[in-house]
């Protein structure tokens, strides 16, 4: 079962988005994988599989699957 984003999350991630296209926040890449990562807090992050065009928010454990696959 997937966790539901709380509002607070989804207007954080937003931001952060908008400020990584201005570039004026930064990601990190994955060295495994090739994917681009930020984070958003302690329990949530942002991955991108296609070098930054689209971004998904996902709960730290989704994340750990998923940087795997």
């Amino acid at each position: 079962m997937k966790p539901k984003i709380p509002e607070r999350i989804k207007k954080k991630a937003t931001q952060l988005e908008y400020l990584y296209r201005e570039g004026l926040a930064y990601a990190i890449r994955i060295q495994r994988t090739g994917y681009l990562s930020m984070r958003l807090c302690l329990c949530w992050r942002m991955l991108s599989k296609d070098n930054g065009q689209s971004w998904k928010t996902m709960s730290h454990a989704t994340y750990n699957t998923k940087i795997t696959q």
